[in-house]
């Protein structure tokens, strides 16, 4: 499990719960079984002790939490031999689409007519 981020109110944490490495490459041991556990993102929340599993894809790469409660991420990991992210980002709100976010459009006050 991993404590991804607080909230922007600092009353929720954003937690991962993921299999993790299977394989230990300086050892010389079996690869590492994978748990059976319900993966994926969880909200816990500070004033309850409540934990939610959110309905997140479990192909969401986390990058920020928004003050509206959206995530901004990506849907593809970053290889190991990649130097920089080179997949779009993408808002995700919980049970819906995620929503890509383009670097290369026009801010909406410069599209405006005279």
């Amino acid at each position: 499990m991993l404590i991804t981020a607080w909230s922007t109110n600092s009353r929720e944490l954003l937690l991962h719960v993921t299999a993790g490495e299977t394989e230990l490459p300086d050892f010389d041991v079996p690869e590492l079984k994978v748990r059976k556990a319900e993966y994926g993102f969880y909200r816990f929340k500070m004033a309850d002790h409540s934990l939610e599993l959110l309905k997140i894809t479990d192909k969401f790469e986390f990058e920020a939490w928004l003050p509206n409660g959206e995530f901004i991420g990506s849907l593809e990991p970053i290889l190991p031999e990649q130097t920089c992210r080179e997949n779009p980002l993408v808002i995700v709100r919980e049970g819906a689409s995620a929503i890509p976010i383009d670097a290369n459009a026009e801010p909406a006050a410069s599209r405006r007519s005279p």
